[in-house]
């Protein structure tokens, strides 16, 4: 099946084309400018689009305890490409 990805930030275009594309044959995907997490909570409902087809930021951060405080050390956007199709 071929795929295709979708980057258009007008929901109404982003869902004609999507819904054009996979009734003729295409696997779409969404990227979103925000967390893809978030996103993917309700892709299905309200795009049509599983979970698995999103794809867009992910931030992973880590922390230490310093003086009994939290510490962000570490806060880096993940590659989009690490998570295509997951």
């Amino acid at each position: 099946m071929a795929r295709i990805l979708i980057a258009e930030d007008e929901a109404r275009i982003a869902s004609f084309l999507e819904k054009g594309l996979r009734a003729n044959g295409f696997r779409t995907y969404i990227v979103t400018g925000g967390g893809q997490e978030f996103v993917r909570t309700y892709s299905q409902q309200v795009y049509g689009i599983p979970p698995e087809q999103v794809v867009g930021s992910s931030i992973v951060t880590e922390f230490e305890i310093a003086d009994g405080k939290p510490e962000d050390v570490v806060n880096n956007p993940e590659v989009i490409g690490a998570y295509l199709g997951q």
